[in-house]
């Protein structure tokens, strides 16, 4: 979770939905990062506007827009089955409790069963996407959702409307290697998609924004992005003027 109030944007980080290239991107800017942290890296929505926002509101501090990233959940399923199997929990105690998390001595089909079966056990357990976005309405109050394959193109697009600096270069971080034994067929990717516990994530990440102009419908209201593109549309005129 980063929150800039200067800038008035807020980031929501989603589990396996590219949280640590966007805290990369971010590092070094003034505001409230929650990163690295086991338990608190991925704080959700409705903690924040419980906690955070109260906060900011005592200091006199705009409510910001926040954002977040979403993926397909077949793939991100995908991930979480490749995480399960890294060397932290491959070789811990065989009665510790991480150990019951480990997923390399099965294949993802069963993997992706476990997880979209009724009451799935610790092992398959998956928060869904929606989870991270809700508030205590249950309803979305995240405003703006980037497709997880559009960061690069778009996450400098979004910080340029809100002023903020972008990188010169975008690199993805924490990709876990493809184990042999991740194979996911089409049908299986649809049943996931399909499946009561994912649909809602599926129809979130199909309306995510995946090029400029889907952005922009999400954040074209905001005060601080309006004022900022008619700073930039005087500039360009005033360009055009000394041009002639």
């Amino acid at each position: 979770m980063i929150v800039l109030p200067n800038k008035g944007l807020g980031f929501i980080s989603v589990t396996k939905c590219a949280s640590t290239t966007i805290e990369a991107a971010l590092s070094g800017k003034k505001g409230i990062f929650v990163g690295g942290t086991t338990g608190l890296k991925h704080t959700k929505y409705r903690l924040v506007e419980r906690y955070i926002l109260p906060f900011l509101e005592i200091k006199g501090v705009e409510k910001p827009h926040f954002f977040a990233v979403t993926r397909d959940p077949a793939d991100r399923l995908l991930s979480w089955y490749k995480y399960r199997q890294r060397d932290q929990i491959a070789k811990a105690s065989k009665n510790s409790r991480i150990k019951q998390n480990y997923t390399g001595d099965i294949t993802f089909e069963e993997f992706a069963f476990g997880a979209i079966g009724e009451n799935p056990e610790p092992k398959y357990k998956i928060e869904t996407q929606k989870s991270f976005l809700i508030g205590d309405t249950k309803e979305i109050e995240v405003g703006t959702l980037i497709k997880v394959e559009a960061v690069d193109s778009l996450l400098p697009v979004l910080l340029d409307a809100f002023a903020i600096e972008a990188p010169t270069t975008m690199e993805r971080k924490n990709i876990s290697p493809t184990p042999s034994n991740a194979v996911m067929s089409d049908e299986l990717r649809a049943k996931i998609n399909e499946s009561e516990t994912f649909k809602d994530d599926f129809d979130l990440y199909q309306s995510s924004a995946s090029t400029p102009e889907a952005l922009f419908e999400t954040i074209k209201t905001i005060p601080i992005v309006r004022k900022r593109l008619r700073k930039k549309r005087r500039a360009e005129r005033a360009q055009l003027t000394n041009e002639k």
